[in-house]
């Protein structure tokens, strides 16, 4: 890629333009320990700039009917699959995910994402009522206004999908904020937006750190709703400066801490592959990895050393090499901080089974890890790894995962694995919207067959442990062969959602995902997301059935019928 085709300035009105202070900052490649180019930062002036442009452009933009916008719409998702090797690389170069998975994975996303909202602008309805009498009320739903959206580093592009496209069907107005890791797609997806047609202000892409970029967003008076995905910590930010400035709305998703939970009639092969593909996959920077595997105990050795065998071939480098699986993390913070946790974890008494050494000297990459019988209350079982390190502790049975698994002021999503049942797998279904990236044989590139038949995935924690509360998110998996088990499972979790017979990255555009507890508010895809950008509002409409009379039905019409 030539350096000439990489945008870092600010995108305010559909123009490009320089921060007015002028001040900028470092983007390095942390596969290279390179730099690539000084990115401009945005002042609270800035925003203050691309909050009056979308302010100004909302009144035309909400006025269009829901196919002019949608059309739009279309037009940027046809773009983005046009230039879809270099997003691909912008993102590679900032956070280390290979080409070919971004590829494979963010750019579908992204493309679904947009298409799947773009046609649902007609879906944006309300209610309606006969039930009081002489009166036909109706609801109706109503865009916010200017919105602000902050994302996150680790799947830039998906992220900028799942709320840029929602608010925009809904007639909204975007301000979003990039993370300062990882800003150049959402710079160039930017430059798509002014070609697919989108009015100038509609939307608006600053670049920037939470201070003062996200400061200025989450205090902005004209900002009607913020959506962010990030770490726990900032989400409380984001609320105190919703609660000290306008009260405006906030959706939260938030981190994770996600178990699978293996029952001892799993499929163990199985449990691996999607396990190992959860863990690895994205360098395991994703708030869905399966960072904690309960295993059912008397299997717990046979599943690890089918983990270890997957791990073995996993192909760690150049994130640009198409044979490339793991890249790097996404910076050397990061790689010391998953470091940290994994001393910790085997000082506290767990056991180092595979891994937990830095790969190489140039970058920053750190080798698949596993560590097993790690104690609860050790901050390696407790805080978000956000790396390609799982914990693989033991339970007996189904009361022990269920007490863990609830055992957390947070929920996310979960899992379990089974045995295959008498089943047809499932396949090509209309709503995945990355079907080919189910974890197969093999995880080095040269895999040959999936394998989605008959799995479950859950939580669960050995009994010779102190039940501790996690400090992140639940996300979790049920794999296991009796289907009555699964169900019973599912429904007792206490999370947003649960993947039975499933593992991430499966997604279901039509379905709503979002954390339950402090894993966050509010949902994202599906009907329910779109909702999200709404305003609901009632209308009472007073008609007479019958001309002659002067009935009315108000908690007041007594008082009017007396000529009060």
């Amino acid at each position: 890629m030539k350096p000439s085709t990489i945008e870092t300035r600010l995108f305010i009105n559909n123009e490009f333009v320089e921060s007015k202070t002028g001040k900028t900052f470092k983007i390095s490649n942390p596969a290279t320990d390179q730099e690539i180019c000084d990115v401009h930062e945005a002042s609270k002036e800035d925003v203050d700039l691309a909050v009056n442009a979308a302010e100004a452009a909302f009144p035309h933009w909400s006025s269009l009917a829901a196919h002019e916008r949608a059309m739009c719409m279309f037009k940027f998702a046809q773009l983005v699959q046009r230039d879809a090797q270099q997003l691909a690389e912008l993102d590679s170069v900032c956070m280390g995910k290979p080409v070919e998975l971004l590829k494979k994975m963010d750019i579908p996303a992204l493309v679904g994402v947009f298409n799947y909202f773009a046609g649902s602008g007609y879906h944006i309805v309300g209610e309606s009522s006969l039930s009081s009498p002489n009166f036909l009320n109706v609801s109706v739903r109503q865009p916010y206004g200017v919105v602000g959206l902050i994302i996150p580093w680790n799947v830039p592009m998906i992220m900028f999908a799942f709320k840029v496209a929602p608010a925009l069907i809904c007639g909204n107005t975007v301000v979003l904020k990039s993370s300062e890791k990882a800003p150049l797609s959402s710079l160039k997806l930017a430059g798509l937006i002014k070609e697919a047609g989108f009015p100038p202000g509609v939307v608006n892409v600053v670049s920037g750190f939470g201070d003062p970029t996200g400061t200025a967003i989450g205090m902005h008076m004209k900002i009607r709703k913020i959506s962010f995905t990030g770490s726990v910590a900032t989400g409380r930010k984001i609320l105190r400066m919703a609660a000290d400035s306008n009260l405006k709305n906030v959706s939260l998703e938030l981190g994770g801490k996600s178990p699978a939970i293996i029952f001892g009639d799993a499929d163990l092969d199985a449990a691996a592959r999607y396990t190992h593909y959860s863990i690895n996959h994205n360098s395991g920077q994703h708030c869905q990895a399966n960072s904690r595997v309960l295993v059912q105990e008397g299997v717990a050795d046979a599943y690890i050393d089918r983990l270890k065998t997957l791990m073995a071939k996993v192909t760690i480098g150049d994130p640009a090499d198409p044979a490339t699986f793991q890249g790097p993390q996404s910076d050397h913070a990061q790689l010391a901080h998953i470091q940290r946790l994994v001393d910790e974890g085997a000082k506290d008494g767990g056991t180092l089974v595979y891994g937990g050494k830095r790969h190489g000297t140039t970058g920053a990459f750190i080798e698949p890890t596993i560590l097993k019988n790690v104690p609860t209350q050790s901050a390696a079982y407790r805080e978000e790894i956000f790396g390609p390190v799982v914990i693989v502790n033991t339970f007996k049975d189904e009361a022990d995962v269920l007490a863990e698994a609830n055992c957390t002021d947070f929920g996310l999503f979960c899992k379990c694995p089974p045995r295959p049942v008498a089943v047809a797998p499932l396949r090509g279904h209309a709503f995945a919207l990355w079907p080919s990236l189910h974890p197969t044989t093999s995880v080095a590139g040269n895999s040959k067959k999936r394998d989605e038949g008959g799995l479950v995935f859950t939580s669960h924690l050995s009994p010779t442990y102190k039940l501790t509360k996690t400090n992140l998110p639940l996300p979790a998996s049920v794999y296991t062969s009796n289907f009555d088990r699964a169900v019973r499972v599912a429904k007792a979790l206490e999370a947003g959602a649960v993947g039975i017979n499933c593992s991430v990255p499966v997604r279901a555009v039509d379905m709503p995902i979002g954390g339950w507890k402090q894993s966050g508010m509010g949902k994202e895809l599906s009907l329910h997301g779109l909702n999200t950008y709404t305003e609901l509002k009632t209308i009472f409409m007073k008609y007479n059935a019958d001309p002659t009379s002067m009935a009315v039905n108000t908690w007041h019409s007594g008082q009017m019928q007396n000529g009060m």
